[in-house]
């Protein structure tokens, strides 16, 4: 009897463990695995690739809408409103993205403020700035701030213009670098009173000055009346590290610089 117990319990065993295995093999072979997702070829991707590239250049898009002028983030159609910006917010970089009208209102882009600002050309300048239609004065207004300008080129040709190009005084701190042309203006200075006679550059004041360095060319100005040099100094200061003068004329014998400020530096024929 024992070895009759002892057998039946072995086979109970057997049978348990059988089933054991068949349910862990029932169990497997009901979960079929998924296939792995393939992943995408070159060619797939390729395209999205570059349509995220384009719409990652958000300086064409604003070519495309005719804005020119760029600072920071923001786009505009014209030097002044980029310029305003800049002065409002402290300071930062105004970019050039292609040639561009200095204002559409008839108002000089103007700094004002104790800001440090730098005006230049993006990539394919330099870039030009030019006058709107009708607009007869300075093109530019500085009378504080530390301001730095290069790479562009501002073009005065205009008609019935009674201003310079640039007009510095009070407190400003300016600085024409490498690449910038002020060029074309004929201005007969009868805009401002007789010591603010220039043709290209006005800078006034005690406190204030212009550095003049390598690379930067004043051309092709013409002054009459009132404007008696294309740059006129009036008691201010003014250092020439290397820029250069060329083509400007006035109804005086010293067509590229005149006044009454402190001059030093490259002399100015």
């Amino acid at each position: 009897m024992a070895t009759i117990a002892k057998k039946a319990g072995l086979i109970l065993v057997a049978s348990v463990l059988a089933l054991a295995c068949f349910g862990c093999s029932s169990g497997g072979e009901g979960k079929s695995a998924e296939p792995a997702a393939e992943p995408k070829t070159e060619v797939e991707q390729g395209p999205e690739k570059e349509e995220a590239a384009e719409k990652a250049d958000p300086d064409a898009e604003a070519l495309a809408a005719g804005k020119t002028v760029k600072y920071i983030d923001q786009y505009y159609t014209n030097l002044k409103d980029a310029v305003d910006k800049a002065n409002q917010n402290g300071g930062g970089t105004v970019v050039l993205l292609a040639d561009t009208v200095d204002t559409e209102n008839g108002e000089s882009p103007t700094i004002g403020f104790r800001t440090s600002i730098t005006i230049k050309s993006g990539d394919g300048g330099p870039f030009k700035v030019y006058r709107a239609d009708g607009q007869a004065n300075e093109m530019l207004r500085i009378t504080d701030g530390t301001i730095t300008v290069k790479d562009v080129v501002f073009d005065g040709s205009g008609e019935g213009v009674t201003s310079p190009i640039v007009m510095i005084s009070d407190l400003a701190r300016v600085t024409f670098g490498s690449g910038l042309v002020l060029t074309g203006n004929a201005s007969d200075g009868s805009g401002y009173a007789e010591n603010f006679g220039a043709s290209a550059v006005s800078i006034s004041g005690p406190d204030a000055y212009v550095t003049i360095e390598s690379g930067c060319m004043i051309s092709d100005c013409t002054g009459s009346g009132l404007a008696k040099a294309a740059l006129y100094n009036d008691g201010a200061n003014v250092a020439n590290s290397g820029g250069s003068f060329s083509g400007n004329t006035s109804e005086t014998d010293t067509p590229n610089y005149a006044g009454t400020g402190t001059y030093e530096g490259d002399p100015i024929a």
